[in-house]
C-alpha cells in the first residue's frame, strides 16, 4: 500500500509539471525567439521559452530552421507573458493572430503597433500593460477577444476598427487614463462590465446598431458626465451606471421598458432623470433615481 501511494504522488507530481510546462512548451529556438510548427505542419507561432524576453525584440518574418524556410504567421498563447523586461516588439506582417494572455503583464511596453496582417487578438492579450500609451489596431482586425485591454492603466485612447462587430467582457475595464473611445456602427454587442473602472472617461456615444448591452457597464466611471444610448434597446441593464458620481442628468430613451437592478446605484450626483411613460418597471437598488419620477419601483427578477 505505502508503495502504490508512492507511485501515485510520483504520478501526480509528473503530471502537474506537465501541465505547469504546456504555457511553454516550444519545438526550437533561434536567435533567442521560441518558436513551435501549427497544425498545418509549415508555418511557425511564436512562444514562451525557458528565459523570459527581454529588451527590444524583433520578430522575423520567417525562419530557416534544418535546411527548411517557415513563415510566422502567429503570436502563440502566453508567448510574452509577465515579461516586465520587454520594452519593444517588432511583429512582422506575416502575422495574422495574436494569442490568448501573449503579452499579458508586460509593464515595460510603452506602445505597440500591429500589422495590417492581424486580424484577431486574442483572450487578455495586453491585459495589465500598464506601460502602454498607446495602440494602433488595424482595419484588418475583426475580432478582438475579452478582457484584451483591461488594467491598461496607461492607455488613453484607442482606436476600434469598423469590422469589429462584439467588444467582448472587461475589453477596456481598469483602464484609468481612457478619456475617448470612438465606438464604430460595425459593433453590435457590448459585453459586461465593459467601461468598469475608465474613471476619466468623460462622454461616449452607442450607435444605433448596438442590440445588446452587458451588465454594469460603465461601473465606477466617476467622471462620466454624458451618454448617448442606441434607441433600440427595451432594457436599461444591471449596474449599467453604478457608481458614475459625476452622471447629473440623464435622458432614457423611449425604447426603454425596463430599468434593471441598481441600474443608477450609487449615483449620488444625480439631479434629473427623464424617464419615458414606456417604462413600466424599475429594479431595486435604484434610490438615486426616488423623487425624480412617478413611476412605481418595481423590483425586477433577475
Amino acid at each position: 500500500m505505502k508503495h502504490k501511494l508512492l507511485f501515485w504522488r510520483f504520478f501526480a507530481s509528473l503530471l502537474l509539471l506537465a501541465v505547469s510546462t504546456l504555457s511553454w512548451a516550444y519545438d526550437f529556438a533561434v536567435d533567442g525567439i521560441y518558436y513551435s510548427w501549427n497544425s498545418d505542419g509549415t508555418t511557425l507561432s511564436v512562444r514562451q521559452g525557458l528565459n523570459f524576453y527581454a529588451g527590444d525584440v524583433i520578430i522575423p518574418s520567417n525562419v530557416t530552421v534544418f535546411n527548411n524556410t517557415y513563415d510566422v504567421t502567429s503570436i502563440g498563447d502566453y508567448a510574452f507573458s509577465d515579461c516586465t523586461a520587454l520594452t519593444s516588439i517588432t511583429i512582422p506582417s506575416s502575422v495574422t493572430s495574436i494569442g490568448n494572455y501573449a503579452f499579458n503583464s508586460c509593464s515595460g511596453l510603452t506602445s505597440i503597433n500591429l500589422p495590417e496582417s492581424v486580424n484577431k487578438i486574442g483572450n487578455w492579450s495586453f491585459c495589465g500593460c500598464s506601460g502602454i500609451s498607446s495602440i494602433v489596431i488595424p482595419e484588418s482586425v475583426n475580432n478582438i477577444g475579452e478582457g484584451s485591454f483591461s488594467n491598461c492603466t496607461n492607455l488613453s485612447s484607442i482606436n476600434i476598427p469598423g469590422n469589429v462587430k462584439i467588444l467582448g467582457d472587461f475589453l477596456f475595464s481598469g483602464c484609468s487614463s481612457l478619456t475617448s473611445v470612438e465606438i464604430p456602427n460595425s459593433v453590435t454587442t457590448l459585453g459586461h462590465s465593459l467601461f468598469q473602472g475608465c474613471t476619466k472617461l468623460e462622454s461616449i456615444a452607442i450607435p444605433n446598431n448596438v442590440t445588446s448591452i452587458g451588465y454594469w457597464l460603465f461601473q465606477d466611471c466617476m467622471n462620466l458626465k454624458s451618454v448617448l444610448l442606441p434607441a433600440n434597446i427595451s432594457v436599461l441593464p444591471r449596474g449599467i451606471f453604478m457608481g458614475c458620481t459625476g452622471l447629473v442628468s440623464f435622458t432614457i430613451p423611449n425604447s426603454i421598458i425596463t430599468i434593471d437592478v441598481a441600474a443608477f446605484r450609487g449615483c449620488t450626483g444625480l439631479v434629473s432623470v427623464d424617464i419615458p411613460k414606456n417604462v413600466i418597471s424599475i429594479g431595486e437598488y435604484n434610490q438615486e433615481i426616488m423623487g425624480k419620477t412617478n413611476v412605481e419601483i418595481i423590483p425586477v427578477i433577475a
